[in-house]
């Protein structure tokens, strides 16, 4: 090569590293940002916990981005679909979402839906299925490089709950008796079958109560339940759906010969603020035993601060569902500025499974098992009255409730 050519490349390269570093021609560097479908149900009977879930999911994006100085926006763009919990109308929007160009597709909070969507996600279309709403069925268990769920499993509420009636029986009884009453859809009867998992050596089960989905008067299936006479109730409802199941069961005062229990989401704060418009004379939800693996007053500083920034930013106390949002909007965040501008589906799933990023759950990182669930804790509270006033008080924990150590 002529020397006078050989200084005029090494000049011009010079000249492209020096102008590249000073970000004179950005286009050159920073790739198109992809599209992230996100699938929530923001009509209809879980509206709410949808607009929480994305409260809580934009919120995490927007502290994560202040403490790695990066804006999300040059790197992803979110696309948020109403699902409308139609599993149909999601694998339509799904399918659209995915030939319009979506890299991944996240959210969910019905377990119908992801089972939907679950194939032509991971298996044909090889992109990422990033569960973060709920969709918390046991039988969705994955194993694909591309799947995570940061959400929580039916079972592990109701598995931390059995624990510990085993170490405190509700009855002086050898083994109690015990019925589940619960919102007639597939996550219902799964909060019933993680129930038994952990219970069924120490009580004996005497029937199941399925509550036909979105109706206004609970009372025949009370009725039924009534009529098997167990010790206590296991029951499982959610938003709306628990309000009115709650406030049924204690205007009949089954609480006087039926001890209930369930899940956190019979007892969320902003529920407990409709259960103190009863509370005179029905003492709605008071003595009720309840299992979560988050709750707004567990006394850890990452959790502090979360509720801190929740409420100043939306004026309302956050929900569990909100958690799981708040923890995913970390994840992405950090994962994808690790990935230095390069997408791969598979890389991010791997870094939102191991970078460490303190969960309000814990305080300390969020861990998930070989199937990508994560490993939550598990917090028995109890109902009291206070005045006028409900909360919930915290009266045992688990540290963790991890699925491989139930299901094979």
């Amino acid at each position: 090569m002529h020397l006078l050519t050989r200084k005029v490349l090494f000049r011009a390269t010079a000249f492209l590293a020096f102008s590249l570093g000073m970000g004179w021609f950005p286009h050159v560097i920073k790739a198109k940002p992809v599209e992230l479908a996100v699938l929530l149900p923001f009509s209809g009977v879980y509206k709410t916990p949808a607009n929480d879930v994305k409260d809580g999911f934009l919120l995490g994006i927007k502290q994560e981005e202040l403490r790695q100085g990066i804006q999300l926006k040059e790197s992803a763009i979110l696309k948020f679909l109403d699902t409308r919990l139609d599993p149909d109308r999601s694998f339509v929007m799904t399918k659209k979402a995915i030939q319009e160009g979506a890299q991944a597709v996240m959210g969910i909070i019905s377990s119908a839906v992801a089972f939907k969507i679950r194939d032509l996600v991971i298996e044909e279309s090889k992109i990422p299925l990033i569960l973060f709403g709920a969709a918390a069925t046991p039988n969705l268990k994955v194993q694909s490089p591309l799947f995570l769920r940061t959400s929580y499993v039916a079972y592990q509420p109701s598995i931390a709950l059995s624990l510990w009636l085993r170490e405190n029986p509700p009855v002086d009884k050898e083994k109690p008796t015990w019925a589940c009453i619960y919102a007639d859809y597939i996550v219902g009867v799964q909060f019933c079958d993680g129930f038994k998992l952990g219970y069924e050596p120490y009580g004996v089960e005497v029937g199941r109560v399925p509550v036909p989905f979105k109706t206004l008067d609970k009372s025949p299936q009370l009725i039924q339940l009534a009529k098997l006479k167990p010790d206590f109730a296991f029951a499982f409802f959610a938003g709306s759906e628990a309000q009115v199941f709650i406030a049924d069961y204690y205007r009949f005062k089954l609480q006087n010969r039926i001890q209930l229990t369930g899940p956190g989401f019979l007892v969320e704060p902003g529920l407990l603020r409709k259960y103190e418009q009863t509370i005179d004379p029905y003492n709605t939800s008071v003595g009720l035993l309840s299992a979560t693996y988050w709750s707004h007053d567990l006394d850890n500083e990452t959790n502090r601060n979360f509720v801190k920034l929740y409420q100043i930013e939306y004026g309302r106390i956050p929900t569990t569902l909100a958690v799981h949002g708040y923890d995913t909007g970390t994840l992405l965040v950090k994962a994808i500025s690790q990935m230095q501008g390069e997408w791969d589906g598979e890389q991010l799933v791997a870094l939102m499974r191991t970078l460490p990023v303190n969960s309000p759950r814990t305080g300390s990182p969020l861990l998930f098992n070989k199937s990508g669930d994560p490993i939550n804790p598990g917090y028995i509270y109890v109902t009291k009255r206070k005045n006028d006033k409900l909360m919930n008080e915290k009266i045992g924990s688990f540290p963790s409730i991890n699925m491989d150590d139930y299901l094979p």
